[in-house]
C-alpha cells in the first residue's frame, strides 16, 4: 500500500508554510471577530495550561490592532491566562532555586561565607516561602548576587536564566488589559500591527498542529473558519481552509 504513495498523492508541502491569515481578502472586521473567537476557544481547550502564554501573546496583538478587548469571555480568558502564567513562572523560579542550592552544596559553597549572600535566611525563603508579594524582590536579589559572582553560581548561563525569570515575570505580572498594546514589541501603525496579528495567528496554528498531530478535525475546536470564508463559493473564500 505504501508503494502506491507518490508525491502526486501528497499535498504540496509549500502549502504548509503559507500563512493563511495574511490573505488580503480578509477584512479587518472579520479578523477582529475571528481573533476574539479564537481567544475564547483557546481558553476552552487550555485544560492542561499549554496555551497560557499563547493566549497572552494573542491578546497583545489583538489589542494592538483593534484596541481594548471588550468581549467578556475574552477578558476572562486573558485574566485566567495571566494568572496561570504568573503561577507557572513562580513555580519554575522556586524549582530553579532548589537546583541552585543543590549546586552550591555539591561545590561546598554552603560551607563558605559567600553562601549567605545567596540565601541569607535559608533556602526556604526562595522556595517554600515565595509568593506574589515577594517574588520580584527575590528574583532581583539573586540576579544581583549572581552578577557579582557568576562562577560561584555555575556560570553566565545561570545568570541569563535568572535575568530571564525577572524580565518574564515583570512582563506577565504587569500585563493588564488596558496596557496590552504597550507590550506589543513597539507596534506603532496599523500595517505592522496587522502583520504581527497575522504572524501570531499562524504561530498559534503551527503550535496547535504540533500538539494535535493526526487529528485534523480538532482544528475546529480552536478556529471558527466560518467567520473568515464563504463556504458556498470556493472562488471567493477569504482564507484557505485550515483542515
Amino acid at each position: 500500500m505504501l508503494a502506491n504513495l507518490t508525491f502526486e498523492n501528497m499535498k504540496q508541502l509549500e502549502s504548509f508554510l503559507q500563512n493563511p491569515f495574511s490573505d488580503p481578502k480578509i477584512s479587518l472586521d472579520k479578523k477582529k471577530k475571528f481573533g476574539e473567537s479564537h481567544l475564547v476557544n483557546l481558553t476552552v481547550q487550555n485544560t492542561a495550561n499549554i496555551y497560557d502564554q499563547t493566549i497572552v501573546d494573542t491578546a497583545a496583538v489583538q489589542t494592538a490592532l483593534f484596541g481594548d478587548i471588550t468581549n467578556v469571555e475574552v477578558t476572562k480568558a486573558l485574566q485566567k491566562a495571566q494568572t496561570e502564567s504568573v503561577d507557572h513562572l513562580m513555580e519554575a523560579f522556586k524549582k530553579r532555586n532548589t537546583r541552585l542550592n543543590n549546586f552550591l552544596i555539591s561545590t561546598e559553597v554552603d560551607k563558605q561565607p559567600v553562601y549567605q549572600t545567596f540565601f541569607p535566611q535559608g533556602v526556604t525563603e526562595f522556595t517554600r516561602d515565595v509568593n506574589k508579594g515577594n517574588v520580584e524582590q527575590l528574583m532581583t536579589r539573586l540576579v544581583e548576587v549572581i552578577t557579582l559572582q557568576p562562577a560561584v553560581a555555575g556560570g553566565a548561563t545561570v545568570l541569563a536564566e535568572y535575568e530571564a525569570f525577572r524580565i518574564q515575570y515583570a512582563l506577565v505580572r504587569n500585563l493588564q488589559l488596558t496596557k496590552i498594546s504597550q507590550v506589543s514589541a513597539g507596534i506603532t501603525n496599523r500595517e505592522n500591527a496587522e502583520a504581527a496579528w497575522d504572524n501570531q495567528l499562524f504561530d498559534n496554528l503551527l503550535l496547535i498542529a504540533r500538539e494535535n498531530k493526526g487529528q485534523p478535525d480538532l482544528i475546529n475546536n480552536f478556529f471558527d473558519q466560518s467567520i473568515v470564508h464563504t463556504p458556498n463559493n470556493t472562488q471567493s473564500k477569504d482564507i484557505m481552509p485550515l483542515v
